[in-house]
Parts: C-alpha cells; structure tokens; sequence
C-alpha cells in the first residue's frame, strides 16, 4: 500500500478554503486539507509567532504546502517550523524583494 501525500492549502488573507472546492486529485494518492485563518492572539503578534501556530495545525510530517496571495506568504513561514515535501505558491511571492 502506498502511502498518501497530504496537502494541506491555504487560502488569501480575506477568503476561506472555498476557492479550493473544485481541486481534484487522485483519492488513492493525495489526502487534501484546508486550513482557515486563525484569530490573532493579539494586534502585535508576529507572522513568525502565527505562523507557528498554523503549522501546528499540520499533524503529519513531508507535507506539501499550497497557499494563494497572502496564504503564499504563510505557508513559507509555516514551512520554517514543520518538514515539508513541497511549497506552492499562488499569486503571491518569494520574498520582500519583489
């Protein structure tokens, strides 16, 4: 039995995982996630210190992360605190340099 890889998505800061209903993917291959958006703890949390608490939404290990525009910008942070396979970003960027 082959062992299925998760996908856990995150959506743009002012949308919810609904942009993701219409991806489909093979069942026997992939288990598909969707997070929501957490409230903040306060207005001077960090995106590292949120960020970390996204990630431990993630309960398996070698996930790949998909988030769209500021969803993009969350899973690299998300990615910095959990072993990821992969990261996908959509409509988003790389780095503060674009």
């Amino acid at each position: 039995m082959k062992i299925k890889s998760h996908i856990y998505f995150v959506p743009g800061l002012a949308a919810s995982s609904k942009i993701f209903e219409n991806i489909q993917l093979p069942e026997n291959k992939f288990e598909l996630h969707f997070l929501e958006w957490l409230i903040p703890l306060s207005l001077d949390e960090s995106i590292e210190a949120y960020a970390k608490r996204m990630a431990a939404l993630v309960s398996e290990k070698n996930v790949v992360l998909v988030g769209v525009s500021f969803g993009g910008i969350m899973v690299q942070e998300m990615s910095k605190h959990i072993h990821t396979k992969k990261v996908i970003i959509v409509s988003s960027i790389k780095s503060n340099k674009e």
